[in-house]
């Protein structure tokens, strides 16, 4: 009898860095109405090909998302990737975590599952004015030509046009 062929999967993310079955993978910190997308490829590193069934996430896993799909076929020592994309939203706990499970064909990982998470994080605001490209400082009292904050002298019926930059730097 020859040797049986078996389909054998590994999970990498980035490329070239394993990511074990019950393992995980940290996304890092997103800010609120920010997102983050990782591309993770799926290997066969064994001799048959690798069928490959749904991707799916832990209830309830909605601040994350398949953004595109493997294949659903994998050769002996080829390789597929698909992304998922972390939107944080708002309230609730800050770290966001949810299992990922791939339906595969390998004979004793199956599901391959691992943790993937990220920590939400609310930036902020922080407000500058600027006149003429000059920082018009909080509670500045002084007006200044430099700044577009004196207007000078302006006869009735006429007018002056100031335009101010607001940013925010949150």
């Amino acid at each position: 009898g020859g040797a049986v062929s078996l389909p054998e999967i590994a999970v990498e993310q980035p490329a070239g860095t394993n990511i074990a079955d019950g393992g995980s993978k940290d996304f890092g910190s997103v800010s609120v109405g920010g997102s983050k997308s990782l591309v993770f490829t799926i290997k066969n590193t064994g001799t048959a090909d690798l069928n490959l069934g749904a991707i799916t996430f832990g209830a309830p896993g909605g601040d994350f998302s398949l953004v595109s799909a493997p294949a659903a076929t994998v050769p002996p020592g080829g390789s597929t990737t698909f992304t998922v994309r972390l939107i944080p939203t708002a309230g609730g706990m800050a770290l966001r975590t949810r299992t990922i499970s791939i339906v595969n064909n390998d004979l004793d990982e199956n599901p391959y599952t691992f943790l993937i998470q990220g920590t939400r994080v609310i930036g902020a605001p922080e407000i500058e004015v600027r006149g003429n490209d000059i920082t018009i400082s909080d509670a500045d009292l002084t007006p200044r030509i430099e700044d577009g904050t004196d207007f000078g002298t302006v006869t009735v019926g006429n007018y002056l046009i100031h335009t101010y930059t607001i940013r925010n730097h949150g």
